[in-house]
């Protein structure tokens, strides 16, 4: 389930929350008319400079309703790992944070992925709880969490073991 867009534009709520000003707004909006291509408005307001990534997380989250978790400062049970492969967690950018029963809260940075989150309910089963955080958060947090779960597979495992 998605949450609801709030009626106001991303750049607006970085304005409203002292994280942007007009000026560095439009340019990064002139920018974005330049290439053709659209682009995300977080991703060229940070390529410029003029906010972090945390800003755009904090923004989206206020746009779309969605609860922040600062993830790096989140201890996750590594028992979790066995929830979702490793490989769909860093394909997807994805941490299982927390299992209660039937209901299962996960980390994303991209929260709108609705395909995603069905994907995610029909492998646990479970009623999914959706935080958005940092891009980079969820990084650190795969690495650190799957860094040892993953066997390597096919061609690679058969090399390792010539090495070992």
């Amino acid at each position: 389930m998605v949450a609801k867009k709030v009626h106001e534009y991303f750049g607006e709520i970085l304005i409203r929350n002292g994280r942007l000003d007009n000026e560095k707004l439009g340019h990064a909006l002139s920018l974005q008319r330049k290439s053709g291509t659209g682009g995300l408005t977080g991703q060229i307001l940070v390529n410029s400079g003029y906010i972090k990534e945390e800003d755009v997380t904090l923004g989206l989250a206020a746009q779309y309703g969605f609860p922040f978790l600062p993830l790096d400062e989140y201890n996750v049970d590594g028992s979790l790992m066995n929830i979702l492969p490793g490989e769909f967690a860093q394909k997807h950018g994805i941490v299982p944070v927390e299992k209660t029963g039937n209901s299962l809260s996960i980390a994303m940075a991209n929260p709108l992925e609705r395909k995603v989150v069905k994907e995610i309910r029909e492998i646990t089963k479970c009623h999914v709880t959706v935080f958005i955080c940092t891009q980079k958060a969820i990084k650190n947090k795969i690495d650190l969490l799957y860094k040892h779960t993953d066997k390597p597979s096919g061609i690679r495992a058969a090399a390792e073991r010539e090495v070992l």
